[in-house]
This record gives structure tokens, sequence and C-alpha cells, in this order.
């Protein structure tokens, strides 16, 4: 049976350590540890947690990619530029 891709941006990281969402947050990252997901997450979300991130969350996500090797997709020049639209 395949497994269900899911996509984790940087909320599901942050969450762990926010009370309201760490027991949804961290039951995901449990879930695909577990092997009853398929983890996707993005080079733009790297990037993200890499530039802005308190050291925790960056910790855990560095964590998650050892751990569970989830798909990377990579940003092409129109997800760079969607991105670049979208801060502005």
């Amino acid at each position: 049976m395949k497994l269900q891709r899911i996509y984790l941006d940087t909320s599901v990281f942050g969450g762990c350590f926010e009370p309201e969402f760490a027991p949804w947050s961290t039951g995901l990252l449990r879930d695909i540890e577990n092997g009853l997901f398929r983890a996707t997450t993005s080079e733009i979300i790297a990037i993200e947690i890499d530039a802005g991130a308190p050291v925790i969350v960056k910790e855990k996500f560095s964590r998650f990619l050892q751990i569970c090797s989830p798909e990377i997709i990579l940003a092409s020049d129109e997800v760079l530029t969607l991105v670049d639209a979208y801060v502005d």
C-alpha cells in the first residue's frame, strides 16, 4: 500500500514548541517517524527555518531530516518568483 504524502511547512516544526499546537505537531512527526505517512517538505522551508527560526526549531528540523529522509521539493525559478511576490 502506498503511503499518504504529507507536506510539512515551518508551522509543524515550530508548533512542537507551542503548547496550543504541540500535541498535533509532535504527534504528526511521530506518526511519520513510525512509517504511517511519507513526509514531503521543500527547499524553501529549509531556507525559512535556517534564516529565521529559533535554535530549538532548527535542531528539530535537522533531526527530522536525518531520521525521516523526507522528499525535498526543489525551488524552481517560478517558485522563487512566487515566494518573492508573496513576501512583498
